[in-house]
């Protein structure tokens, strides 16, 4: 959210504010990153091919999916924050005018929130059924 207020004070006549928002973007996935693996190497997680998609899992007996709602949510507009303050500081440091005049990070870190709020307490197994959290 902070990087989002810089990207939004920053202008042409202050460029700095953009350098700033898209380094604190990148800082904040880092961040998300380095959450997930600390807490994938504590759970110890395993992957498995779902598709063609790589997941990963908790171990049995749980076999639940790993990461909640609202943590894959976070890294996911964690790197949306980071494209649109990149887009910022590349026009803004070509004295160019931005194409996007809000971000729409904001409200789609709302909406996760609110999601994240219904779905509290639910999981899917690794065999695609519904599970009740504890």
């Amino acid at each position: 959210m902070l990087s989002a207020g810089f990207d939004q004070a920053s202008s042409p006549s202050k460029p700095d504010y953009a350098l700033t928002g898209m380094l604190l973007a990148i800082v904040g996935i880092l961040v998300c990153m380095w959450e997930l693996v600390r807490k994938g190497k504590k759970e110890r997680i395993v992957p498995r091919r779902r598709g063609i998609l790589l997941c990963f899992y908790h171990p049995p007996p749980d076999n639940g999916l790993f990461g909640t709602f609202a943590e894959i949510t976070g890294l996911c507009v964690a790197i949306a924050q980071c494209v649109c303050s990149a887009v910022q500081y590349y026009f803004i440091s070509h004295h160019g005018t931005n194409p996007m005049k809000v971000s729409p990070v904001a409200a789609a870190f709302f909406f996760g929130l609110l999601v994240s709020n219904f779905v509290k307490n639910q999981r899917f197994t690794g065999d695609d059924t519904l599970q009740n959290g504890t």
